[in-house]
């Protein structure tokens, strides 16, 4: 059995939770470009598509035109893929599925404040990792071991000091 120390696997845990955050990121907003697809009754959907949703068969009628509707993109996006890129979501969600459900929700606030943010916001903050990715192991670790020995309102002026010098 291979076990690794506790900080390893945090660290892992911590690289898997923001892939999933920025994958998700992305995802969001190829899905906000797609063009809307009509919601259809299962029985009209072709049957390369009702393969992809086998899953949802049954509930598929009930769900609300929007919910329909991503699937149908999801299934879109699916089909463009290649098979590498495929494996490689695959694993991303499987992955995702063996986070426990607090761990998600953590990720789907996160990925809620990305949403909320403005398209300059978001780029400040793909540069702050691209940043923080370039710095030595030692370095972001001395400022991991920075941010959380701090308060959480110590924590809040950080981030608004931040804000204000990138604009």
């Amino acid at each position: 059995m291979n076990r690794e120390h506790p900080q390893v696997m945090l660290q892992r845990q911590r690289r898997i939770s923001l892939t999933l955050l920025m994958l998700m990121a992305l995802l969001t907003g190829w899905v906000l470009l797609s063009k809307p697809v009509q919601a259809q009754e299962w029985r009209r959907l072709p049957p390369s598509t009702q393969q992809l949703l086998e899953g949802i068969s049954e509930r598929w009628d009930s769900l609300d035109d929007e919910r329909q509707q991503a699937l149908l993109r999801g299934v879109e996006r699916w089909q463009s893929m290649s098979d590498s890129e495929r494996q490689a979501a695959s694993e991303r969600f499987s992955r995702w599925q063996s986070l426990p459900e607090s761990q998600r929700q953590i990720l789907r606030d996160r990925l809620q404040t990305l949403r909320d943010m403005t398209p300059e916001q978001r780029q400040q903050a793909r540069d702050a990792w691209h940043d923080y990715q370039q710095a030595t192991p030692e370095q972001r670790q001395q400022l991991r071991q920075r941010f959380q020995s701090l308060s959480p309102q110590q924590r809040d002026a950080m981030r608004q000091q931040l804000r204000s010098k990138r604009h």
